[in-house]
């Protein structure tokens, strides 16, 4: 079954006809007018002639409603309405509406549309809420009113309309889903805009959908049908409505009330000078034709929809009898499907938990509540869910009679390699390390250096190694040094209790080393160490030097006789880049130069700038950067530490590809085939800075003048090859460790070794007298306490990128499309076979490398105007 429902129509024929014309395409089952057919918009009479002659279902919204009650001169109207000049629009739409005879059967129509199917969730559809077609679903709905409207009218799925904006909200075990306005939008974006919902194995899956429509014969109707002219100040604003995309009736409304002024004409042109900076035209939505904005999907678990119980997984009352019943269910060939379907749906809950615990501590690293939460869900949560997903595991993977679908291939070799390492006494061994992970991440978020007086982040006094004045940039480092050296003796009693702990986990499954636990556990199907060692080798040769040359160049230009580690941020062509200085302003800039990229992909930005962007550094919060996802409420969230430097431009960049993997991804329909492999989510991210690299200058919607941007253009390419040996370091020094350090390792070993792969791969800086801040770096790696063996994907990423880029060069239109595509792909193809979708070759020998690293020194000589 799929169903359209279009709402707020408001008399504008075109947009209508174009909705319609987009629907025709979909095969959509039934179409459901969602209310507010008429009224703010001068074809009345057409939009419900065109409708009747579809035979298309109609609830009652209230402008509907208000042209019946004014043709009856109902008791609801304030009797002065009717005279007053203001209410000329809505008087001449209903009298449009009555005489062409559509008074009665508004009378008729219902307040709202129940469907329902045989093992599948309830939606319950209604112009506003089933209480009040006036009480949208919306923002600022509390819990409270959403409590009495589920009491008083039960379902699984609520949808309306209303507030002329799309919009998805989660609450409890229950959806709420606004379908927008075909209209009038009020979100910016004018474009006509609808919901389609479509029943699949028992599960409502949804998508917001946005046509573009001839805009210019809508506004003219104003005019050449009398309506501008009858309507007076009412239908002026009605029509600056559909201009601007924005609510202007009621904002005027209730500002004239607030000053107790009358509302006519020269209150309406103070109120335009007042509020102007409001009045903003939309600006590329009408380029597209047709578009998803979003999708979603409802969670549908053993074959019932979640009504009576909300999930809650930190109640693992609320989560474990589902899992016994999928225990218990007998698999088939035909029933396995939705079995996984369940199965993943349970998973996604976890997730959804997850992401919000993380999101919580990662905001405020001091809120003991949210701390409390987190320690809920490592202690509590994850081991229960491991050893209930472990049982499901064995039990598919014991049906031998299951002939796998497509997108199940990579999953069923994911779930061998996590059945043959689990062991239920690693379970709380990996809940402790979370929480050692954890625990290091407050240790450095807590990190503050006083600089003459006021106290800053460290992400804040790392921005004063940009300082032109050299003796300022030294007096930063060395603060920062000196604050990490307080946290020494800590971090490394920290470490060695991680490291004993993982050794552990890894002799519990039976395997000689770490490595070999890890290798199994991130799923490295398609290479292993040895190759790691052979990309180690290709750096060594096809990259250090290239770096050292950039090393050299830099301390040339800066006109020093030696690079120390304070001089290799600061830039060498005059001021540092200074790209924004509010977060907001880093937010907006992220739009415009997706919304270049991509229309489709500033599409899923946008959604996250409701709510699902943390960017501005502050007291408190968790150090670093990261994107995370809501498989449950089916967003992206990113978060960082933005300082206003050009890095975190550039960080925004690399987190929207991970929240774009997500978002192309998200209609996989199992939870697990959401995004994909690491070594290819990091091709999402890394790719997507440089597809998004020629849009950095203001005339292309970025942030710098023209000569700034091809500074920063050039600035990343260079950083592209400083950072490959560094991730080399870090990866040799984590096989060292995990493989062939003793079983007592100390610190002192641990930092020699670091020092001596320091040595082998960074050549150029000057660590002379720094022995001990040298040999301490890796302190400094997070990925080393929190995530090991994670960095090596950076680097295989960083290859797959840039062969992407390379075909950018050519045709960026082509790189964006394969890009997307293989984006989509998530998590069902092989590490190799994701490359190829992206247009690149998972290869990374002395000659691949060789080839890029060409291809770097070319365009550096072009954007440079001289040899990189």
């Amino acid at each position: 079954m799929k169903l359209a429902i279009i709402s707020d129509i408001h008399g504008n024929l075109h947009a209508l006809e174009a909705v319609l014309r987009d629907i025709e395409t979909l095969r959509v089952d039934r179409v459901i007018a969602n209310g507010d057919m008429v009224n703010r918009g001068p074809n009345n009479v057409a939009v419900m002639e065109r409708l009747a002659a579809e035979g298309h279902e109609l609830t009652l919204g209230n402008h509907d409603d208000l042209m019946r009650k004014w043709i009856d001169r109902d008791d609801d109207i304030p009797a002065s309405w009717f005279d007053d000049p203001f209410w000329k629009a809505t008087a001449w739409s209903a009298r449009q509406v009555a005489e062409a005879g559509w008074i009665e059967q508004m009378r008729r129509l219902p307040m709202t549309l129940r469907i329902e199917a045989p093992g599948a969730p309830s939606l319950l559809i209604s112009h506003g809420s089933p209480r009040h077609y006036r009480e949208g679903y919306g923002a600022l709905l509390n819990d409270e009113q959403l409590a009495e409207i589920v009491q008083m009218h039960p379902a699984d799925i609520y949808v309306g309309s209303h507030t002329h904006r799309m919009m998805e909200r989660h609450w409890g075990a229950h959806i709420l889903l606004n379908s927008g306005s075909v209209g009038a939008p009020f979100n910016g974006d004018p474009r006509a805009q609808y919901l389609v919902l479509t029943l699949e194995e028992e599960r409502w899956q949804w998508e917001f959908r946005a046509v573009s429509y001839d805009r210019e014969a809508a506004l003219s109707a104003f005019e050449e049908l009398g309506y501008l002219a009858e309507g007076d100040l009412s239908a002026q604003i009605f029509y600056e409505e559909l201009i601007y995309a924005r609510p202007l009736y009621a904002p005027y409304w209730m500002w004239a009330e607030s000053q107790e002024k009358p509302m006519h004409w020269p209150t309406w042109h103070e109120f335009h000078e007042t509020y102007q900076e409001f009045l903003v035209l939309p600006d590329g939505a009408t380029l597209i034709q047709s578009q998803t904005v979003s999708r979603g999907n409802h969670l549908n678990l053993s074959g019932a929809a979640m009504t009576e119980s909300s999930l809650n997984p930190l109640d693992w009352t609320t989560m474990q009898p589902h899992f016994d019943a999928l225990l218990a269910t007998e698999l088939t060939q035909d029933s396995v499907r939705p079995w996984l379907r369940r199965w993943s749906d349970l998973e996604a809950q976890v997730e959804e938990l997850g992401a919000q615990v993380y999101r919580e501590v990662s905001e405020n690293i001091v809120d003991e509540e949210a701390e409390k939460r987190f320690l809920l869900f490592l202690e509590e949560v994850l081991p229960k869910s491991s050893i209930a997903n472990q049982a499901l595991k064995e039990k598919l993977l014991a049906f031998e009679a299951f002939t796998p679908y497509e997108d199940t291939e990579q999953l069923l070799k994911r779930f061998r390699a996590d059945a043959a390492i689990f062991r239920e006494e690693n379970v709380p061994l990996r809940s402790e390390l979370l929480k050692l992970g954890n625990e290091y991440e407050k240790i450095i978020g807590a990190m503050t250096v006083d600089w003459e007086g006021q106290e800053e982040t460290m992400p804040q006094i790392e921005v004063r190694l940009q300082d032109l004045d050299r003796v300022s940039r030294e007096r930063a480092w060395q603060k920062m040094m000196a604050r990490y050296a307080q946290e020494r003796e800590t971090l490394d009693k920290l470490y060695l209790e991680m490291l004993a702990m993982r050794r552990q986990v890894a002799r519990n499954a039976g395997l000689a080393s770490f490595r070999e636990y890890q290798w199994q556990e991130m799923g490295r199907f398609d290479y292993t160490p040895e190759d790691c060692f052979t990309f180690h080798d290709a750096i060594e040769h096809e990259v250090v030097p290239f770096a050292a040359e950039l090393y050299k160049s830099r301390c040339e230009k800066l006109g020093l006789d030696t690079l120390r580690p304070w001089d290799t941020a600061v830039e060498v062509q005059g001021e540092p880049l200074t790209p924004f200085a509010e977060a907001a302003e880093l937010e907006e800039g992220g739009y415009r130069i997706f919304e270049q990229v991509d229309p489709v992909l500033a599409s899923h930005y946008a959604i996250m700038r409701d709510g699902y962007l943390d960017l501005a550094s502050r007291p408190n919060k968790a150090p670093g950067g990261y994107c995370n996802s809501f498989p449950v409420t089916g967003k992206p969230y990113i978060f960082m530490n933005a300082a206003g430097t050009h890095r975190d431009v550039s960080t925004l960049l690399h987190e929207g590809g991970h929240a774009f993997h997500f978002m192309e991804s998200k209609d996989q329909p199992l939870v697990w085939n959401i995004g994909g492999p690491m070594e290819f989510c990091e091709v999402a991210s890394m790719a997507m800075e440089l597809l998004s690299a020629p849009y950095l200058a203001k005339s292309k919607g970025g942030f710098y003048e023209e000569e700034d941007a091809r500074r920063a253009y050039a600035s990343h390419l260079r950083e592209i090859v400083l950072f490959l040996p560094y991730m080399a370091v870090v990866d040799a020094f984590q096989h060292w460790v995990y493989v062939e350090a003793p079983e007592n390792v100390t610190t002192n070993e641990l930092d020699a070794k670091w020092s001596e792969t320091w040595d082998r791969f960074m050549k150029g800086i000057d660590y002379q007298g720094l022995q001990t801040e040298k040999e301490t770096g890796w302190h400094r790696k997070a990925h080393i306490f929190t995530s090991p063996f994670y960095y090596v994907e950076y680097g295989l990423a960083q290859l797959g990128a840039l062969q992407v880029w390379r075909t950018a060069l050519q045709d960026q239109a082509k790189a964006v499309a394969d890009y997307r595509a293989a984006l989509a792909l998530g998590d069902t193809r092989s590490l190799r076979e994701l490359f190829e979708a992206a247009g690149a070759t998972f290869s990374f020998d002395r000659q691949t490398i060789g080839e890029l690293m060409r291809l770097i020194r070319e365009q550096l000589d072009s954007l440079e105007g001289q040899p990189a």
